[in-house]
């Protein structure tokens, strides 16, 4: 879920999921109790502001979830924003995500030695290619702050970004900066735009940037 949402927003989205997918177990990342929640009592609430690497926890005897060695078992369920009416949930497996990832490999190649974007939303579908994606590869997945969200252009060159990932919206940040300032992406040797309509003057326009990409 989005934390940037009203309160009252997020928990009324929320409750329409967790009534039709009760969970087992919850991540609360953020500073607020879930006493707004409809939760039912076999679910364990876990603070991932108390995590630790060091220490593991659930024990090596303890499990959430029961284990079955098949492609074909749910690997997380994603569920539409419910802006416009109940949040719909579609069912990710196994086997779904090896198919892309299988797929997406043959076309898109990464190496170790990249380090890649993450401007999407946790939420959003997209944010699991930057993940699987880069964890496949060995790659690094860059997170910007918020403030170098605002500023792609010098995140790249900040990071020495090799590979881009976003919507065609990103560019229209970038004219708006170029206007005032010289942007450098050259070190990007490949660049990926989708969900979006790409028009053939932007994407010109951000070659004449990234001249490697």
């Amino acid at each position: 879920a989005q934390p940037e949402r009203p309160a009252f927003a997020l928990a009324f989205a929320l409750n329409e999921i967790l009534d039709i997918c009760p969970p087992a177990l919850l991540l609360n990342c953020t500073s607020s109790p879930c006493d707004q929640l409809n939760l039912g009592s076999s679910c364990k609430v876990l603070s991932v502001s108390t995590l630790s690497c060091d220490r593991p926890y659930a024990s090596s005897t303890e499990s959430f979830f029961p284990l079955h060695n098949s492609d074909h078992n749910p690997a997380y369920t994603l569920f539409t924003s419910g802006s416009t009416g109940t949040p719909k949930g579609i069912t990710i497996t196994y086997s779904n995500l090896l198919s892309y990832l299988s797929n997406i490999s043959t076309l898109v190649s990464l190496s170790p030695l990249d380090r890649c974007t993450h401007f999407f939303d946790s939420s959003f579908d997209l944010a699991y290619h930057d993940i699987l994606f880069t964890l496949l590869s060995g790659a690094t997945l860059v997170i910007p702050t918020p403030q170098e969200s605002l500023h792609p252009a010098y995140f790249v060159q900040r990071h020495s970004i090799t590979c881009w990932f976003s919507v065609p919206s990103y560019i229209s940040i970038i004219k708006r900066l170029a206007s005032s300032t010289t942007i450098d992406l050259s070190s990007l040797r490949l660049s990926i735009f989708c969900g979006e309509a790409l028009t053939t003057s932007d994407a010109l326009f951000f070659k004449s940037l990234a001249s490697s990409s």
